[in-house]
């Protein structure tokens, strides 16, 4: 396990998480000892309670992650920090119990505190276990907008072309999916139940039917390659992924409404 870069990964989140964690109820005891009488007032104090009291979330806390714009405000930052926790304590159960397992879990990608590193660790995964180059990888996803077993892998996720993830907690702007196939939306936000990641190589993903967007197949699918970004503020893009459309819709639609994925899709998962 410890040459698995998946798991690495995780026990890298889980070291986070657990700093990060030390870091708030230090502060919470050291302003609750304050508020008691039982410590002197310091400036650290002094501007923790002024952030308290403002309903902002202090600085040296927020510097942890990269917080959504919605989650700015302290008791929405606290809910979102107790779900990403939550979310590695399963995690690292399961690592501690079963770390083969772990690549079939259903990863909330956007609570992550490192999402980027997730990406990079799910490709050298991939790699190893398919036995490629990593640089002949692509990341593709299928979108399962009711949350069935449509979006779910098969199996154990692994076949010999590709490698797949669970991901849960994104959304999409500017487009929505019906048949397994990306059509325009005008809806500035749709939540996406479940999708599936998968790398694969290219000539692989062209054999199931999809090609680029340069010719369509008899089957009628391209490829649209499309940004996925943390959170809604689009200020940090993760990956461009491949999604397959259908050849009636042209790709400049979907770019002239800045289609995009987004990673984090406005509110902390359920764990």
């Amino acid at each position: 396990a410890l040459t698995d870069p998946l798991v690495r990964c995780m026990e890298r989140e889980v070291a986070h998480g657990a700093s990060l964690l030390r870091l708030v109820v230090e502060d919470l005891n050291a302003v609750a000892a304050f508020c008691r009488g039982d410590a002197k007032p310091t400036n650290e104090l002094r501007a923790l309670v002024d952030d308290f009291q403002r309903m902002r979330t202090p600085r040296p806390w927020s510097r942890g992650y990269e917080a959504p714009p919605s989650c700015q405000v302290i008791d929405a930052w606290m809910h979102d920090l107790r779900a990403r926790l939550l979310q590695l304590q399963e995690l690292h159960q399961l690592m501690t119990t079963e770390p083969r397992e772990l690549p079939r879990s259903d990863f909330w990608m956007g609570g992550l505190f490192h999402p980027g590193a997730f990406i990079t660790a799910t490709r050298q995964f991939s790699a190893q276990t398919l036995g490629v180059a990593l640089d002949e990888l692509v990341l593709a996803v299928a979108l399962d907008m009711d949350g069935g077993a449509s979006g779910r892998p098969a199996s154990d996720g692994t076949s010999d072309q590709r490698v797949e993830f669970r991901v849960k907690g994104l959304a999409i702007e500017g487009a929505t999916c019906q048949a397994g196939d990306l059509v325009v939306s005008d809806s500035s936000q749709i939540r996406v139940p479940a999708a599936t990641f998968y790398w694969t190589t290219l000539q692989a993903l062209e054999s199931t039917g999809a090609t680029s967007s340069a010719a369509a197949t008899s089957s009628g699918r391209e490829l649209l390659e499309m940004p996925l970004y943390l959170n809604d503020s689009r200020t940090d893009m993760l990956a461009v992924v491949e999604l397959p459309r259908s050849a009636d819709v042209r790709a400049a639609s979907f770019y002239q409404r800045a289609a995009a994925l987004i990673a984090w899709n406005g509110e902390p998962e359920a764990m």
